[in-house]
């Protein structure tokens, strides 16, 4: 289908104009694959279930690692040089809906030209080598490389995993943003750090710093997170059809319910055939269950033999351990093949977006903000009850151990005092006796007589005396068991962070707790002999282990030899307790009620991962960070502390933002760490600005987008056009009742009447059938009407169109621009307008690719020419996909209000989930960290290279 035959109005203009595109022959065209990748972005957004810009992101990293490094691990220089070259001259790759795709291009750019000029920076990649450090390790590897089968690892695949971890930018998942803000900054800005980190996890596991003479060390974590597996498929939603995601396709072929050697559009058919068989009449269902349930059905299992079988597996994995000379039971067999699969099936659905050695790395980052053991004396501590008072729990049972023992001592004590006391007072007789003997024979017999009351009074004071010894040594007995036991923990348990324990049901805008699993460590060094507890069971029996095993160890430490059997009698006792039911509902108990927020188990707990923790350790900082923090009462509040405090601070700080506005500053909301960019343009000239920064922010941007929105009216004719082009997003039953009951005003309206008379119907049709939420209607109106106005006339496009190309316009542009309709329509919107420019300006080039942003030159000409509001300004890195932080003018209520916007500032929606942070009930602060040098640390590779130039 040509381009050029269609209506330039209509929705298959722009896709067949671009996938004409996608067959043009070009280097990046073919090193990218862009006729494959282009049709499974398009299959991205048709399904709903997975963001198209994280797939080209890896996509296209995975192509470039390949391209560059050979199959012996060597680099190819000429292919190297050839892609900068190229990524220099027309290294901007065009989608119609890739208004973030520059960061890709940029990304790519500034890694491999660094790559090319920096020789120790490529020495440290081809460090990485086979062997690893465990199959973990060699797993993700290979899954970052979008290999799932059994492939047999070699350097080659290491190192191009490295360089595909460098190129694919780290996005944000829910629940991290306190480890996710911080490894963005470290993974774009200290790349140096970043490959000593991966170098460090995949050769040894785990990953180390050293401060203040202390060692603190996390494990490469065990997981990388569900990722879009808990996404619902959204089978309640017409629009969204699951059958095209490459991600349950690629699911699917290692279920073995596709083959792998049809054509997408022959899986996509198959696929959108077999999921109601396996759906049935469930409304909701997530991508994970989906899995499972197909998994099931091929396996020819049920849901409670498969739980069987896991039972019985574990119990057989108990008796391996005893006789290791026991065969696999057949159960064992049955429920390792489906985990095996089950965990394969998944990861290659997540893996089509998501950078596997990336996000491990971040969540290993996570672990950082807990990693200084204190859970040992408050969560772990807690669970097992270490006070005496403490019902349940060891210390009570340690205590009462040893207050029993006491007692009988006492008593015995008591017992001995007496008998000596009568001893005493007998032989004082005596002895009155003695001197006053009539005989000789009388005399012999009273002082043999006193002599044996001497010696039963002594006999019950050395009695009495070792029991007062032995009393003594039961009297430290509870303390010294307590600290020792203190003094293990950490050698044996560790708590990590876990991203799937994280609540499915929480929006990305919420705040999310971060999860915490507790591992037991069994006192080795190797993380890869480490076990992960997931339930009660795994909880009690790493208990049991650990205090079997540290019995020997505290026993050595004891002077004490009588105290050793006391303490084996105690060490029985205590396995008897944690074997024990009621133990474990008493543990349960006490976290349960000293848990402030999620769900708390001995074993995991939620909490808000701190910054500043995980700051600390892992850049080695002793001191507190330099920081600037308010308390805010509205958006226009905020927005100037910002700029106040960017000016507080000295040109040393600020100048490397304005030679590279892509640079960063840690930022936190009172919910949300996020990543401030200084340097992006506009922002920048807010912080130069002499005057007061409140004036500045009145009148450079909330009065001109006042006056731009005050100056635009909606005529009766307008507002049908509106409402049609609104309507038309939304769900059909809604669409209807939305027409039916809207009659559009004779007179001219202004946006906000407009809006409040659009909003008014919806929230009335809601109320009565359909249940959206109030918010969510008004975020949905405010964000159309932002990219949709200012509405023009369709006689005027074309001279628009010219006007939004500026100096591109050409004889070029004119060729594809002449021959299309004059006056299509009687209206048209601004967004309509500035996509036909950007068709019209690739058709004329025949071409995908350009040396700059399109989506950002036309969105900055279309705020030059009245085409859009003219002051949105991007602020701050979300750290989520295909979002940035800005402020603007809501065109509905005209307030200055903070968005969630791409990177051109040319759509968004409102952040109204953080309208509660902006309010006096909410004392919260936002918090700036304004020196990035005190979270910024030299890797040794760098320290080396500064130290052989002094």
């Amino acid at each position: 289908m040509e381009g050029d035959s269609l209506d330039p109005l209509s929705s298959a203009y722009n896709l067949s104009v671009f996938f004409k595109l996608t067959t043009v022959s070009d280097y990046l065209t073919g090193l990218y694959n862009v006729r494959q990748e282009a049709m499974r972005s398009y299959y991205f957004d048709l399904s709903a279930l997975q963001d198209s810009f994280r797939f080209r992101a890896l996509h296209r990293a995975r192509a470039i690692a390949a391209h560059i490094i050979d199959e012996k691990g060597e680099w190819n220089k000429e292919n190297l040089d050839r892609v900068i070259e190229e990524l220099k001259n027309n290294g901007y790759t065009f989608y119609p809906e890739g208004h973030n795709d520059g960061v890709l291009s940029e990304h790519a750019l500034r890694f491999l030209t660094r790559l090319s000029r920096d020789s120790v920076l490529a020495k440290n990649i081809k460090r990485f080598q086979h062997p690893l450090c465990h199959s973990w390790a060699e797993k993700l590897v290979l899954e970052t490389l979008g290999l799932y089968s059994t492939n047999q690892i070699t350097t080659y695949h290491i190192r191009r995993a490295i360089v595909c971890a460098c190129l694919t930018p780290l996005r944000q998942s829910v629940g991290s943003c306190f480890a996710s803000a911080p490894a963005i900054l470290i993974q774009r800005e200290q790349v140096d750090m970043f490959l000593d980190d991966l170098y460090q996890l995949l050769t040894t596991g785990k990953l180390k710093r050293t401060y203040a003479g202390i060692e603190y060390g996390v494990p490469l974590s065990p997981n990388i997170g569900a990722g879009d597996l808990r996404k619902n498929l959204l089978l309640s939603d017409p629009k969204a059809m699951i059958w095209f995601s490459p991600g349950l396709i690629a699911a699917c072929e290692i279920l073995g319910i596709i083959d792998s050697g049809l054509s997408d559009a022959k899986k996509a058919e198959i696929l959108r055939e077999r999921i109601p068989e396996y759906v049935k009449e469930r409304q909701k269902m997530t991508v994970e269950e989906l899995i499972h349930v197909i998994l099931l059905q091929e396996m020819g299992i049920s849901e409670e033999q498969l739980q069987q079988a896991a039972r019985m597996s574990r119990a057989q994995v108990k008796i391996v351990h005893l006789l290791s000379s026991a065969p696999p039971s057949k159960n064992m067999e049955v429920f390792e093949q489906f985990q095996r699969t089950e965990k394969l099936a998944q990861a290659a659905f997540m893996g089509v977006c998501d950078n596997a050695l990336v996000k491990a790395w971040e969540y290993t980052l996570a672990s950082f903000a807990d990693v200084k053991m204190e859970f040992s004396r408050w969560n772990l501590y807690q669970s097992l009850g270490f006070s005496s008072d403490e019902s349940g729990g060891i210390g009570e049972l340690i205590f009462q151990h040893v207050d029993e023992k006491l007692q009988q001592i006492n008593a015995k004590i008591e017992k001995f005092q007496q008998q000596m006391q009568a001893a005493f007072d007998a032989a004082k007789a005596t002895e009155t006796l003695l001197r006053q003997a009539g005989s000789e024979s009388e005399a012999r017999r009273l002082q043999a007589e006193y002599q044996s009351r001497a010696y039963h009074m002594q006999s019950c004071l050395t009695l009495r005396d070792q029991l007062y010894e032995e009393g003594s040594h039961y009297s430290t007995l509870f303390k010294f068991l307590l600290e020792k036991y203190d003094a293990l923990f950490p050698e044996y348990f560790q708590e990590i962070y876990d991203p799937n324990r994280v609540d499915p049901t929480i929006q990305l805008h919420e705040d999310s707790p971060a999860g915490f699993r507790l591992v037991y460590k069994h006192g080795r060094a190797d993380p890869s002999q480490w076990t992960l507890i997931y339930d009660a069971e795994g909880y009690i029996d790493c208990l049991v282990d650990f205090f079997t095993a540290v019995e020997t160890r505290i026993a050595v430490d004891m002077e004490w030899e009588e105290g050793k059997k006391e303490f084996s009698s105690i060490t029985t006792a205590l396995l008897a307790l944690v074997r024990s039911d009621a133990f474990l509902h008493s543990a349960l108990q006490r976290v349960s009620q000293r848990s402030d927020r999620g769900k708390k188990t001995p074993w995991s707990y939620t909490s808000g991962g701190t910054v500043d923790t995980l700051l600390k350790t892992y850049f080695c900082r002793e001191g507190d960070f330099t920081k600037e923090e308010k308390k805010v009462e509205n958006e226009n509040e905020l927005f100037t502390f910002i700029v106040d405090a960017l000016k507080g601070l000295t040109p040393l700080t600020t100048d490397p933002f304005l030679k590279d506005p892509a640079k960063g500053m840690l930022m936190t909301s009172p919910s949300h760490a996020f990543i401030l960019l200084p340097g992006r343009r506009g922002f920048a000239e807010g912080w130069q600005e002499n005057g007061f920064s409140y004036t500045w922010v009145r009148d450079q941007i909330l009065l001109p987008s006042q006056q731009f929105y005050s100056s635009l009216s909606i005529s009766q004719v307008q507002q049908i056009f509106l409402l049609d082009a609104f309507s038309s997003e939304l769900p059909p039953l809604l669409s209807h009742d939305l027409h039916r009951a809207f009659h559009a005003d004779p007179t001219a309206l202004s946006i906000p009447a407009f809006r409040q008379k659009i909003l008014e119907i919806l929230i009335a049709c809601t109320q009565s059938e359909h249940g959206v939420q109030k918010r969510a209607l008004a975020d949905g109106l405010d964000a159309f009407l932002f990219q949709t106005l200012p509405i023009v006339s369709g006689t005027d496009w074309k001279l628009y169109v010219k006007q939004l190309l500026s100096d591109l316009y050409d004889d070029a542009c004119r060729e594809v621009l002449y021959p299309l309709t004059n006056s299509p329509c009687a209206y048209m919107s601004a967004k309509k307008i500035k996509e036909l420019a950007k068709m019209i300006y690739i058709q004329s080039r025949k071409s995908l690719h350009a040396p700059f942003d399109l989506h950002q030159y036309i969105a900055d000409h279309a705020r030059y020419i009245g085409l859009a509001p003219p002051t949105a300004l991007i602020v701050a890195d979300t750290n989520w996909a295909n979002q940035y932080f800005g402020f603007l003018v809501n065109p509905g209520t005209s307030r200055l209000e903070l968005w969630s916007l791409d990177q051109t500032a040319s759509q968004g929606t409102p952040m109204s989930d953080w309208k509660h942070w902006f309010s006096a009930a909410h004392r919260i602060p936002w918090i700036l960290y304004v020196h990035p040098a005190e979270y910024t640390m030299t890797s040794g590779t760098e320290f080396t290279r500064n130290f052989q130039k002094i």
